[in-house]
């Protein structure tokens, strides 16, 4: 494929020609006009998503591919990373299988370096995306609650549509819910709004004195599902649940599924008070996946949530360095005065030394996988004795990023 036989660069002006083409790739014969809609509301109105974020590809002045990058702050405990979230990655159907697809992704990644983020996230087909570094960082999740089980949780509070007045208070449940979780997107107001805006199908429930305590984000398909939960409290949850327990009656489903984490509250009230069946799926090769763009400016950001690990752990008044080799290059952290700090890697002589991937080091990070595993199968290297304070900085966790967020 010369060079010259095509030409790749960001969407400008009308976004029509690229909708159109995601539409064709991805919409099944029923669902053309929905994904239509969809992204072109998403390069029109998405607060993070510019056209000049997406690229596309034009071969005999058609264009053929198409990668759409969302930029977005993703935690990592109490740390933001500036995440580059790829999704509607498609060819026209003639030109698959040829090198255009591959072309787009490295240049996107190469665009995400210039553009200064941190890592870039995407939900990967299986066995695809590994070739450009990205690696499993976090499971899928998914919560079922039998109907008949929440309808007899009557709960105390009335329930009502959700109104435009109630956002400050989903902002401020979305946080207590979500904010401690690795993965999630720290939402700006603007994004909060945008979502809102094409997402109607949200449900509160309030107090006697309209104050709201609890909300369910439900999927617009035809069964009852919840895509996003929050609650005050345990009469929240199981008001919550019995509308949509009732709303999933009608329907004849047998039980209610919903995309939530087993270990936010909301969930853990279902679990302990209403029973449930808790399902993880563990893609080997895709599914959500990551990879470091930007290794110093990560781990930069970093140092807040390793100081807080630290400072938690039996390594509070820890002094000394860690090197870690990568293949993207070296970076070094300082334990000083109980906290983390960057260190020039040639500095300490005593440099604990870590050796690794940056692929394996995403899933450190994310906590998908745990540091013996990582030695048991030979994707890392690290001195004797030095195994308990990496643990300390990279525990096992499970990241989690709710479903209105993905892309």
């Amino acid at each position: 494929m010369p060079e010259t036989d095509f030409k790749m660069y960001p969407i400008e002006g009308d976004p029509t020609r690229v909708t159109e083409l995601f539409a064709r790739c991805f919409a099944h014969h029923n669902s053309y006009y929905s994904h239509l809609r969809r992204m072109d509301l998403d390069l029109r109105k998405n607060p993070c998503m510019k056209p000049d974020d997406c690229w596309v590809i034009e071969k005999e002045g058609a264009i053929i591919g198409l990668v759409l990058v969302s930029v977005m702050p993703l935690r990592v405990g109490s740390s933001l990373l500036l995440a580059g979230g790829i999704g509607g990655v498609c060819t026209e159907l003639p030109y698959r299988k040829m090198g255009y697809n591959q072309k787009l992704m490295k240049r996107c990644i190469a665009f995400m370096t210039e553009r200064g983020l941190d890592i870039s996230l995407l939900a990967g087909i299986e066995n695809y995306y590994h070739q450009y570094g990205y690696a499993v960082v976090m499971p899928g999740y998914t919560l079922s609650v039998a109907s008949q089980a929440a309808i007899e949780k009557t709960g105390s509070y009335s329930v009502r549509k959700f109104t435009d007045t109630d956002l400050p208070s989903l902002i401020m449940l979305y946080e207590r819910e979500y904010g401690s979780l690795t993965g999630t997107h720290a939402r700006s107001k603007d994004f909060w709004q945008w979502l809102i805006s094409n997402s109607p199908e949200i449900i509160v429930a309030v107090d006697s004195d309209e104050r709201v305590k609890g909300y369910i984000w439900l999927d617009s398909g035809k069964e009852t599902k919840l895509r996003e939960a929050a609650a005050d409290d345990v009469p929240a949850v199981h008001s919550l649940m019995h509308f949509a327990a009732l709303q999933a009656r009608e329907k004849f489903q047998a039980a209610i599924s919903g995309y939530l984490h087993p270990r936010q509250p909301f969930a853990r009230t279902i679990i302990s008070e209403t029973g449930c069946e808790v399902k993880m799926h563990h893609p080997r090769n895709g599914g959500w996946m990551a990879r470091c763009i930007n290794l110093s400016g990560m781990f930069e950001k970093l140092t807040t949530e390793f100081s807080q690990r630290l400072s938690e752990s039996q390594f509070y008044n820890w002094n000394g360095s860690i090197k870690f080799v990568t293949d993207l290059g070296t970076v070094a952290l300082r334990g000083r005065d109980g906290g983390i700090v960057m260190d020039e890697p040639g500095n300490a002589a005593d440099n604990v030394v870590c050796k690794v991937n940056q692929s394996v080091l995403m899933q450190m990070i994310f906590g998908y996988v745990t540091l013996s595993e990582l030695i048991r199968t030979n994707k890392i290297s690290i001195d004797d004795g030095s195994l308990p304070l990496l643990n300390a900085l990279f525990p096992f966790q499970q990241a989690f990023i709710s479903a209105p967020d993905h892309f």
